[in-house]
Formats: C-alpha cells, structure tokens, sequence
C-alpha cells in the first residue's frame, strides 16, 4: 500500500491483508513455520486479527499446513484418521443429479453439522458433514 492509512475500515483491511500475508510467508521461511490469517475485526482507530502459526516440516503452502494439523489433532472426532487429510471421495450432488469427487481439506472443530472441509472439483472449499465424507472414502 502506497498511502498512509487514516483510519481502519473494510477497504483498508482488504489491501492490508495481501502485505501481511506476504511479510508473515517470508518470516515463515526463514524459520521453517506456517501462517495463517483469519478474520479481521475492525473499528475506526484498531483492527485485530487471528493468526494461526504451525511448524510446517513439509512443502505444503502455509493454509495447508495449518489445515493439516488442525485435521491431526481432531480428525479422531469423526472416526477417521490423519491420513484421510487430502484422500479423495466421491459423494452424490443431489441438485445436479450425479455424483462429484472432492478431496479432504480440513475441519472446522466448532462445527457440528458440517465439521469437514472438501476441496471441490472447481476448487471451491465445501462444508460437509462427517458421515457423507466417512461414506464417500
């Protein structure tokens, strides 16, 4: 960003966040760790930001390898294991009347209905619920 910013607000925090991204990445490689940036909070003098920060001993990107050990560390809830992150399964879109294949890309803990996240064929990120997933594998 090449101006000066004057106060927070949606605009600021959407240019703000690329620049982060790119400055916490290269912290990430200097010290073999993996960044991620989550919701922004706002008021007009402060914003706050989550950051999640994992030790990535692999070539994943930096969403991957937090999505990974988030995977690890609660996939056992829904009765599969750490190396169903990244398997592909194959469910039944019901509105368009046949069958897609995702890929497992991570959870969401706090979720009960919808706690698996799946990679579409479009590269969209899916909320599914567990069970579908477990049937699919």
């Amino acid at each position: 960003m090449d101006t000066k910013i004057v106060q927070f607000n949606k605009r600021t925090l959407e240019g703000l966040r690329p620049e982060m991204v790119k400055a916490l990445s290269e912290v990430g490689k200097q010290y073999g760790i993996s960044f991620s940036i989550g919701n922004m909070r706002y008021q007009a003098d402060s914003f706050h930001v989550k950051v999640d920060c994992v030790v990535n001993n692999s070539d994943m990107n930096d969403q991957d390898a937090v999505a990974k050990t988030q995977w690890n560390k609660y996939c056992h809830r829904y009765n599969m294991t750490p190396d169903d992150f990244g398997k592909k399964f194959t469910t039944m879109n019901n509105r368009k009347g046949y069958s897609e294949t995702y890929t497992i890309a991570g959870c969401k803990p706090r979720s009960h209905r919808y706690p698996i996240l799946a990679k579409g064929p479009d590269g969209k990120v899916w909320k599914m619920p567990a069970h579908t997933v477990k049937n699919g594998i």
